[in-house]
């Protein structure tokens, strides 16, 4: 039987060290800041929003997540789409976000922005949809904003 060295064991614990965990809420909200980022490439690129994960170029499959189901909610093409990502089990935050163009009347000019929410508590049920008041955008209720 060989021994270890010290040296061994320290790399063996550095390497553990390097392992590192995902929490399924934070892998949703990163699958969330990237559908949003996306969407902001899609509507300067042709001039709307999609609610089609493939027109994204989306790389997961949105109903074959374990944690999370992947949806839109509300689209109005040239003006915001609202998406989500609806946890599958009881324990876990649902997240909803919403990519818009908002208009400056003063600037003469348009910025698309995006919002992040989180469920204040865990919930398997979709978000409310979001309205657009004044160029702003609000969570809805029962979330708050995150990002």
């Amino acid at each position: 039987m060989k021994k270890l060295t010290l040296i061994s064991y320290g790399l063996i614990f550095s390497l553990l060290g390097c392992v590192s965990y995902v929490t399924p809420e934070s892998a949703a909200l990163n699958k969330m800041q990237g559908i949003a980022t996306l969407e902001i490439a899609y509507i300067l690129e042709k001039n709307k929003f999609t609610s089609d994960f493939d027109e994204l170029g989306v790389t997961f499959k949105p109903e074959e997540r374990n944690h999370y189901s992947y949806k839109f909610i509300f689209i109005e093409e040239q003006r915001i789409v609202q998406f989500a990502a609806v946890a599958k089990q009881l324990f876990l935050k649902s997240y909803t976000g919403v990519t818009y163009l908002a208009i400056d009347k003063n600037k003469n000019s348009v910025e698309a922005k995006y919002i992040i929410c989180e469920s204040d508590k865990p919930t398997q049920k979709s978000p409310d949809k979001v309205e657009l008041i004044d160029e702003k955008v609000e969570c809805p209720n029962g979330y708050s904003l995150i990002e």
